[in-house]
């Protein structure tokens, strides 16, 4: 991040944003010019001897989400298949009127 604005936008925009380049690896190796480098860890600062190595194993991160939060789209209602095939049937529940 370069400045506030930057990080608003990427929290307004998410992925979608200029300031956010979105990657997938199983395997990150950042080095530097020094010896250690500054990292976080679940929001303690911390240094750690370069180069920090970072690998995923498939399967092993589970991020929880609320459905309702901010940003998301409501789900389509599920489909009602039988009375999808009443109605293409001409079966629609409904007596005749005489």
């Amino acid at each position: 991040m370069e400045d506030a604005a930057q990080a608003a936008d990427v929290a307004v925009r998410g992925s979608q944003s200029e300031g956010l380049t979105v990657m997938t690896a199983q395997r990150v190796e950042v080095t530097g010019d020094t010896d250690e480098l500054p990292v976080a860890v679940d929001g303690e600062a911390l240094r750690m001897p370069a180069p920090v190595v970072c690998t995923l194993r498939k399967g092993a991160l589970r991020v929880r989400v609320p459905r309702d939060r901010p940003g998301t789209v409501a789900p389509a209602p599920p489909v009602d298949w039988r009375r999808i095939a009443g109605l293409a049937f001409g079966r629609t529940g409904r007596t005749p009127h005489v």
